[in-house]
């Protein structure tokens, strides 16, 4: 990150899936999560934060507020979304600190009015992000972007389908982890690569163990992202002599699976809309579980 902005590249953080980070790569600026996913910072966020909010929220702001996450620090602006009450307050308080653009999500996702509102907000972000970082966001840049983020969602849920081969030569916890390692490899090539190298890998150590017998059971994986309870759970599952084979969160194969139309003749706004509004309620989970 700090070569990135030595070159002169333009930094956005994000928090959710929900992010069209289509806008972000056409703008040709990088994109990385900010989401805290431990104890750091977390005592410092609770002297303005109520101690009893979601931890996620609380280790986020403490980051950001210490100067302790390298990556709110080279932001050059943060482009974040309503997905619960904790967050939108959090977002006030980073507004202090940096550009902050806060997309509405609609209370419904049901019927027309609610793919326009969308639609709006998607290109109210899109004008954040030219204002602020000085760029212009073309339809032929937007259209570029859509194709190569398309590119990276298959070569995820390629990589995601190994789980499906049994004995699964790929551990969960191995997957889980390189899937989130992906979000802090800042060239989609680099992902792309990176992704369709260890699936060749897999396949080919499959075929070393196809014909063994695995007695193990079979778990998925769902609820929230597991960035800060990996070990506490899938390893130790793994270690108890189970196969993580599936997950099901947000963080996961659920917000890859639909892909941006790549249609020419539609509207590439309406396009990213449709894409990001089909993406599962977590933000009522992530709620529930905090």
């Amino acid at each position: 990150m700090h070569e990135l902005k030595k070159q002169g590249n333009k930094v956005v953080g994000v928090f959710c899936s929900y992010t069209p980070n289509e806008l972000i790569l056409a703008a040709g600026a990088v994109s990385v999560g900010l989401c805290g996913i431990g104890e750091v910072g977390v005592a410092e966020a609770e002297a303005r934060l109520p101690k009893n909010l979601c931890p996620l929220i609380k280790s986020s702001y403490g980051l950001a507020i210490t100067d302790k996450c390298p990556y709110f620090y080279y932001s050059d602006i943060v482009l974040a979304e309503t997905t619960c009450d904790g967050k939108k307050k959090m977002y006030e308080l980073l507004g202090e600190l940096k550009p902050v653009h806060v997309m509405q999500l609609p209370p419904g996702r049901e019927g027309e009015g609610a793919m326009e509102f969308w639609r709006l907000e998607m290109i109210r972000a899109k004008e954040f992000i030219e204002e602020h970082l000085g760029v212009e966001i073309s339809e032929e840049s937007l259209r570029q972007a859509i194709k190569t983020r398309n590119r990276q969602r298959k070569a995820m849920l390629a990589l995601y389908e190994t789980g499906k081969l049994k004995p699964c030569p790929l551990s969960g916890y191995e997957l889980s982890t390189l899937a989130e390692a992906t979000a802090y490899m800042f060239t989609p090539d680099d992902v792309i690569a990176a992704l369709e190298q260890k699936r060749e890998s897999v396949l080919e150590s499959f075929e070393e163990i196809k014909d063994t017998e695995d007695k193990r059971p079979r778990i998925l994986i769902t609820g929230c992202p597991l960035s800060g309870v990996r070990d506490k759970i899938v390893k130790q599952a793994e270690e108890l002599g189970a196969a993580v084979v599936a997950f099901e969160n947000c963080a996961g194969p659920r917000s890859q699976q639909k892909h941006v139309d790549e249609d020419p003749r539609k509207d590439p706004y309406v396009a990213l809309a449709e894409k990001y509004l089909d993406i599962d309620l977590c933000h009522f989970r992530h709620c529930l579980s905090a």
